[in-house]
This record gives C-alpha cells, sequence and structure tokens, in this order.
C-alpha cells in the first residue's frame, strides 16, 4: 500500500461507449497513482470492459444514485418541474461516503451536479474541481443555465473547460483553467486497420466517416443529405462510401411499443427509413459502437462532424486529428480547426456545404494529406495525455497547498 497518497474522488454520470467516458478514463489514467489514491463514483455504468479499465488506474469504483440536471448544447434538457425538485435534492450519502474515505478533492466530471456543490461546502472542507465538458446555453427564460453556472462559480474551488468556448459562462472566477481533452497517442502508434480487409472494402473507395452518440442533434440527416447531394451530382472521380458509426442496435420489442405509446420517435428508424426513401443504402455502411474504434478511424479518409449544435470540438474531432485525417465540421470556432488548414469550418444546417468539401476532399487526396497532417500537429501540440496529467496535478496541488494558480 502506497503511503501518504492525497485521495481525489471522480464524481460522473456514467459509464458507456462515448466521449465523455473516454476522457475521464484518459483523465484518471493521466493522474500518477504514487502520488494520489482515486476512487471513481458513478451513477450509473453500461460498459463492464469500461469498467475494467477503469479499475486499472483507480481503486475502486462504486455506484451511486443522485439525479442529474441537463442543459446542454446536445439537446438534453430538464423540465422547469423536475429542475425544482432536483434542485431541493441533498447529496448526504455522498457527503458521508467522501468523509468516510477521507477524500481531498472531489473532481466533478460534468455540469449535471451543479445542485451538490453548495451542499459539501457546507458540510465538509472538500474541494471541488468541476470539470465543465459541454455547453450550457439558455433556454426559454435561462433559469436552469443560471443556476447552473451560478452554482458552478460560486462553489467550485477550481474550474476546468475543455476549450475557450466553455469557458465564457465562467470568465472572472479566480482559478479558471482551459485544458483541452487528452489523446494518448501510444494507442494509434503501431496500428494495422483490418477495417477494410474484414469488410471486403477496395482500397481506391474513399471512406467519409461519421461517429458519435446517436442522436438528432449530432446531424446524421445533414450527413445523409450531404450523400445524396454528392451521388446525384455526379462530380466525384473515385468510388465513395459514408460509414456511419455509432448507430444503436435494434430496441426490443417491448420498448419499441412502449416508444410508440408514449409517442417518443424511434431515430434508429427515421434515419433508416430515410436511407431507404432516398435509394442511398448501397452508399452507406452502418456500424455498431464499437470498443476498437481507431481499427476503424485508421481506415477513414475523411471524417464530417455535421453538428446542428455547431461544436466542433469533441471528442472525435481530436482522435480523428490525431489520426491525421481531414475534417468538414460544422461552427465558427477555430480551437481546434484552423478552416482551410486543418479542416473545413462551415455553418451546421448546410448539408451542400458539407457536400461540397466532401466532394474536393474524395477528388485530391493531396489535399486529404496535407489538411490531415497540419491537424495531426495541432491536436498533437495541444492534447497530449503525458502534458494533461501534469497540468492537471498542478491544479490539485494548488488547491492543497491553498495557493490559486493563475487563469490560464
Amino acid at each position: 500500500m502506497k503511503k501518504n497518497r492525497k485521495k481525489i474522488a471522480y464524481l460522473g454520470h456514467g459509464l458507456y461507449y462515448g466521449g465523455a467516458t473516454t476522457s475521464l478514463y484518459l483523465l484518471i489514467k493521466s493522474i500518477d497513482n504514487n502520488e494520489y489514491e482515486k476512487n471513481l463514483y458513478i451513477t450509473s455504468c453500461k460498459s463492464e470492459q469500461m469498467k475494467k479499465d477503469f479499475l486499472k488506474h483507480c481503486e475502486k469504483i462504486e455506484l451511486i444514485k443522485m439525479p442529474h440536471i441537463y442543459n446542454d448544447q446536445a439537446g438534453g434538457r430538464t423540465s422547469l418541474l423536475s429542475f425544482y425538485l432536483k434542485k431541493l435534492y441533498k447529496p448526504k450519502a455522498l457527503v458521508g461516503l467522501l468523509k468516510k474515505e477521507e477524500i481531498d478533492i472531489l473532481h466533478v466530471n460534468s455540469s449535471v451536479f451543479p445542485h451538490v456543490h453548495k451542499f459539501i461546502k457546507k458540510h465538509s472542507n472538500i474541494k471541488i474541481v468541476t470539470h465543465v465538458r459541454e455547453m450550457i446555453p439558455k433556454y426559454g427564460f435561462g433559469i436552469v443555465q443560471k443556476y447552473m453556472i451560478n452554482q458552478i462559480m460560486k462553489y467550485s474551488d477550481a474550474i476546468i473547460t475543455i476549450s475557450d468556448n466553455e469557458a465564457q459562462n465562467f470568465i472572472g472566477h479566480p482559478n479558471l483553467h482551459i485544458i483541452p481533452n487528452p489523446f494518448d497517442f501510444s494507442k494509434i502508434d503501431k496500428i494495422q486497420s483490418t477495417f477494410r480487409e474484414d469488410n471486403q472494402i477496395k482500397n481506391e473507395t474513399v471512406l467519409v466517416g461519421m461517429m458519435g452518440q446517436f442522436h438528432k442533434s449530432k446531424g446524421h440527416f445533414d450527413f445523409l443529405k450531404a450523400l445524396k447531394i454528392i451521388i446525384d451530382r455526379k462530380e466525384t472521380k473515385y468510388p465513395f462510401l459514408f460509414v456511419l458509426l455509432g448507430i444503436y442496435p435494434q430496441l426490443p420489442i417491448w420498448k419499441r411499443v412502449v416508444k410508440r405509446l408514449v409517442f417518443r420517435s424511434n431515430y434508429r428508424q427515421e434515419v433508416l427509413k430515410y436511407i431507404k426513401d432516398n435509394n442511398i443504402g448501397e452508399h452507406v455502411m452502418m456500424v455498431p459502437y464499437s470498443y476498437e474504434v481507431f481499427n476503424i478511424l485508421e481506415a477513414i479518409d475523411i471524417i464530417v462532424r455535421p453538428s446542428l449544435a455547431g461544436d466542433p470540438w469533441g471528442r472525435d474531432i481530436i482522435e480523428s486529428m490525431a489520426c491525421s485525417k481531414p475534417i468538414v465540421a460544422t461552427g465558427t470556432s477555430d480551437f481546434f480547426i484552423k478552416d482551410g488548414l486543418s479542416g473545413y469550418l462551415i455553418p451546421s444546417g448546410h448539408p451542400e456545404k458539407i457536400a461540397e468539401k466532401v466532394i474536393d476532399l474524395i477528388n485530391d487526396s493531396s489535399l486529404r494529406n496535407d489538411l490531415g497532417k497540419q491537424g495531426y500537429l495541432k491536436v498533437r501540440a495541444m492534447c497530449d495525455i503525458s502534458e494533461y496529467g501534469v497540468k492537471i496535478a498542478q491544479i490539485y496541488k494548488s488547491l492543497l497547498n491553498n495557493k490559486e494558480l493563475l487563469i490560464t
């Protein structure tokens, strides 16, 4: 047993295949086990494989019960009635657990727990680091947005945001840090993709990929509309295939029935229907969530992020740039992508503009290589996991020593 280690608790809203869980995993992995004892508390676990990987880098993982307050750019919104009820929640069990484990710092890995900050500060001396990984937009009168921002601002000893975009809500906090999500480059150093061979895809076929959670805000329909435009224009010099990575399996019959009874749409079926109705199936490949994402990503030639939120800085952006892939993304933020240098930025909701850029990239392998190389150099300088761990540890040390770092 390592002695005299400081204890860090990480609070997350779930383990599952996706960018948020991957970023949390790399965060915990980057922190020195010899210096810190790390516990993870989560409200759900949908991936036993991810859990096993986390346990390689932390002492324990414990499921806890705690409500979430959602207000994000992906469309997650907590109703006002539910919000007012959740505001009343007092995390007594969590505070008791943190005290029992003698936790020094609670690292809150999301903005969905703003209702716990005040209670923790009132009933303990535990330092709170809040990691804001999503935008907190204004919906309606902005009641939920204002509450979330105020609670995080007032009761966090340090705030970390993943880009300058999320940081805008917290300007003025004395311990605000902009630290891009990390990437472990050792994961791709020796990868030899078998994706094309496994799926009998010819080397001359240009693969245009989109990856991410399967919900409307990600922009799957614009991705497919762009494909339809490309097919109709007949301007490509090489064969191509659009790859949708992240489609979830068909729901059980009882779940489909329940969705219909409560008038909830089945997004998966809507996407499949669009593909069928527009006769584009021969140009589309659907790939389910995969734990071996780099085997697939390495084979892709072009990545598209057609997000309706216009947020070109997600984990798919980092992973694609790390794999030297040119990217067509929606939005105006050049935090990662410099338009025309390491990819293309276009307005959201314009599939015809996506089509124009993708056609150019399909037809010009040198352009793909040039943009991909610049993207790699950019993300290598910004997101290397070894430097990331040092930055996070500096924040921990400053809190434990009751010092403040300058805003970075």
